[in-house]
């Protein structure tokens, strides 16, 4: 499950608030070395309100398009499976960068640490948290927030007191999370047998060039359908907008199951069994 190391890879780990009302992302942080760094470097993007929370959303997706193209071989490294998963929601509660989070992983960018940890070590720890493998290959955490509990307490706190330090122990939290991440990538890749590859889909071969193609053409051709209806002078605006984002809705009710099919290839035989019985 572990592709061969880039220079481009990128470590990403996501605070969110479940208290603020439908739940918001606020901080995406990122660790590695982007085009502009001259080393590895890591990338806070925060988003206190639902606006800013989008505009977040679309500047990590941003960079991380940008990095796979200047980086055929680069993955984004995550422990557990809230960073897609939210992804995910805000892709669909935004109505945007829909194609490229599909790109993404349909790419399988996106590799689970704690998914190749479960599935090939056993270790001498109280759980398989990234807390608790930090005792083998890294150092103890320090600062306020040192949980993901912590980290939305503190964010609460901050909410209310809009004290600056509060950002920066929630920020020192969520970097030591990106700095971490690496750190295991490169332990648990210092322990990997030899052979043992994951091959990165090919979307340069030419069939997946046309389809991409395809998939880019139809897309244009909804969104000038999109932008015709949102110009009409007649009717309701509201109307209007229903109308035209009608166009994306198969489209959209069909991404959760066929995200689920490609999610299950990367099930143990455990977990296969768990849903099949339940």
């Amino acid at each position: 499950m572990l592709p061969a190391p880039d220079s481009g890879d990128l470590y990403f780990d996501m605070e969110g608030d479940p208290l603020a009302g439908a739940g918001l992302a606020y901080l995406f942080g990122i660790f590695g070395k982007l085009p502009d760094d001259s080393e590895a470097t890591f990338h806070l993007i925060w988003g206190h309100t639902p606006a800013e929370e989008k505009a977040a959303f679309e500047r990590a997706m941003g960079l991380f398009i940008e990095q796979m193209r200047r980086h055929r071989g680069a993955h984004i490294y995550h422990y557990a499976g809230y960073e897609p998963a939210a992804l995910k929601r805000l892709a669909m509660r935004y109505a945007t960068m829909e194609a490229e989070l599909d790109q993404l992983l349909r790419e399988r960018r996106f590799v689970d640490l704690y998914r190749v940890v479960t599935q090939a070590l056993r270790a001498s720890t109280e759980s398989y948290s990234l807390k608790n493998l930090e005792a083998i290959y890294w150092r103890e955490r320090a600062g306020e927030a040192k949980t993901a509990a912590d980290s939305i307490v503190e964010y609460e706190r901050w909410c209310i007191s809009k004290d600056p330090a509060i950002l920066e122990s929630i920020a020192a939290y969520n970097k030591d999370d990106c700095v971490s991440t690496a750190q295991l990538h490169k332990w648990i890749e210092s322990l990997r047998p030899a052979g043992a590859r994951l091959e990165i889909v090919d979307e340069s071969a030419p069939e997946k060039r046309d389809r991409s193609a395809e998939r880019a053409e139809l897309e244009a051709r909804k969104q000038h359908v999109a932008a015709t209806v949102h110009a009409a002078s007649h009717g309701d605006a509201r109307v209007r907008n229903l109308v035209a984002e009608l166009l994306w809705f198969h489209q959209r009710s069909q991404k959760p199951g066929w995200w689920a099919v490609f999610e299950r290839q990367a099930w143990s035989e455990e977990e296969l069994i768990s849903v099949d019985a339940s």
